[in-house]
C-alpha cells in the first residue's frame, strides 16, 4: 500500500503543479490490538481536471488500473480502489483491510506497527520525506494538497504528535508540506485480553448437564 501512496501523491503533484489544482486527501486507519490494520481508506477528492491531467501519466490510463496494476500479489483480495465523476468533482476511494504491515515488505516501507514496554507503537512514514532538500521541494505547491488523517488504535492513546486526541483516537488536519515534516505517530495502552465471554459461554453450556446429572442421583 505504501508505494501505491507514493504512485497517487507522484500524479497528484503532476496535476497540483501543472494547473495549480487543489486536491483533498482524507485517510482513516483502524489499528487491531495484535499490530493488524483492521482497515484503512484513503480518499481523495480532485478538480476532473487534476484527474485528466492525472491519468495522461498512467500506463493504463485510468487511476484505478494503475492502482491495480501495482498491487502486490498478496494484496490483491485485501486493497479495492472506487473512482466516482459528479459534475466537475473526481473522488477516488481506496480502500484495504486486514493487513499486518510486518509481514507485507510494501506496508513495512511506510507504516510501523510494533510493541514497546507494554504499549503499541504506530508511524506511518508515508508522506514524510526524510531529505530537506524534498521537503523544500513540496513546499513551493503543498499547500494546495490538504490531508485528514483519523486513526483509531485499540487502546487508549497516551502520547501523539496528532492535533486532537480522544481516547483511542487521533486526528491529523495537515497540508502535503507540512506533513512531508514529520511522520505520523501514536502510542497507545494495548487493552488486556478477557477470557470472560468464552468463560461465560462454556458456563453456560455446561450447567444445564451439571443439573441433570444432579437430578439422576
Amino acid at each position: 500500500m505504501t508505494h501505491l501512496k507514493k504512485l497517487v501523491l507522484a500524479l497528484l503533484l503532476i496535476g497540483v503543479v501543472t494547473i495549480s489544482g487543489c486536491v483533498s486527501i482524507e485517510e482513516h486507519v483502524k489499528v487491531s490490538s495484535d499490530g493488524t490494520i483492521e482497515s484503512m481508506t484513503l480518499v481523495l477528492e480532485m478538480p476532473r481536471t487534476v484527474y485528466s491531467l492525472m491519468v495522461q501519466n498512467t500506463t493504463t490510463g485510468t487511476f484505478c488500473g494503475d492502482i491495480r496494476a501495482n498491487i502486490t500479489s498478496d494484496l490483491k483480495d485485501k486493497v479495492t480502489c472506487e473512482e466516482s465523476f459528479t459534475g466537475d468533482n473526481v473522488t477516488i476511494t481506496i480502500h484495504a483491510e486486514h493487513v499486518k504491515p510486518k509481514d507485507n515488505a510494501d506496508f513495512a516501507k511506510g507504516i510501523e506497527i510494533y510493541k514497546e514496554n507494554g504499549y503499541l507503537i504506530f508511524k506511518d512514514n508515508t508522506w514524510h520525506e526524510e531529505s530537506a532538500k524534498d521537503q523544500e521541494d513540496i513546499k513551493e505547491y503543498g499547500s494546495l494538497v490538504t490531508i485528514d488523517y483519523y486513526l483509531e488504535m485499540p487502546g487508549k492513546i497516551i502520547d501523539s504528535n496528532a492535533h486532537k486526541v480522544d481516547g483511542n483516537k487521533a486526528e491529523w488536519h495537515l497540508d502535503m508540506y507540512t506533513a512531508s515534516k514529520t511522520p505520523i505517530y501514536a502510542k497507545s495502552e494495548i487493552p488486556n485480553s478477557s477470557i470472560c465471554g468464552p468463560g461465560i459461554i462454556m458456563a453456560l453450556a455446561v450447567i444445564p448437564l451439571l443439573m441433570m446429572r444432579r437430578k439422576r442421583a
